[in-house]
């Protein structure tokens, strides 16, 4: 981590200046590829983090002003962390924002990798955070790799706890049907046109 006490993925969605108010303005200074991350996924350096008494920093950031916050524990983590992070490669944190074909925020190496976990052919860490969350299915908002957390939840040995929330509107439980099917036939769809291509899905 090149001497940091911590690593992660940057968060696209809440690196724009007008998300970064308050508490957060002074990460606007920052560059965009290093002003705030997910906390998703991270690694750390407990060993720094105590020494730089990090933690107790953290502590009092929640304690003060926490209900301030639009996300507590990532916000507090991102302003005890300013400028003190190393970015991952967006695999290891995969997030919504990495799907859109037309994004610019990733490099080419970022762009194969992310379609190559959505291939199937290689491996990285999926995160469904909301509203894309596939055990959710009172919305029409899908995750385009919903079908990889699927094929897991079978495999688990909870997979017969592991309940999903059905929509008790009768049109959204069609369109999702409807949809499900077309997935599993290759048939392609206007939803699909929001996300990159994905090459196999079962």
């Amino acid at each position: 981590m090149h001497g940091l006490p911590c690593a992660a993925v940057r968060d696209v969605n809440c690196c724009a200046d007008e998300a970064l108010t308050g508490l957060l303005s002074p990460l606007k200074a920052l560059p965009q590829s290093s002003r705030y991350f997910n906390s998703g996924v991270m690694l750390m350096d407990i060993g720094q983090i105590r020494h730089r008494h990090i933690n107790d920093m953290m502590l009092s950031l929640a304690v003060e002003h926490g209900s301030r916050l639009a996300y507590p524990d990532q916000d507090i983590l991102n302003i005890a962390f300013h400028g003190r992070w190393q970015p991952l490669a967006c695999e290891w944190n995969l997030m919504p924002w990495a799907l859109v074909p037309v994004s610019a925020d990733l490099s080419d190496d970022e762009r194969q990798a992310v379609g190559q976990i959505a291939s199937g052919a290689s491996r990285g860490i999926i995160h469904y955070y909301a509203p894309y969350h596939p055990w959710d299915c009172r919305r029409l908002i899908f995750h385009p790799l919903e079908y990889i957390w699927e094929r897991y939840r079978k495999l688990s040995p909870w997979r017969n706890h592991i309940r999903r929330s059905l929509s008790p509107d009768f049109m959204t439980r069609f369109h999702r049907r409807k949809l499900q099917m077309c997935w599993r036939l290759k048939i392609r769809t206007t939803y699909d046109s929001l996300w990159m291509k994905i090459p196999k899905r079962s």
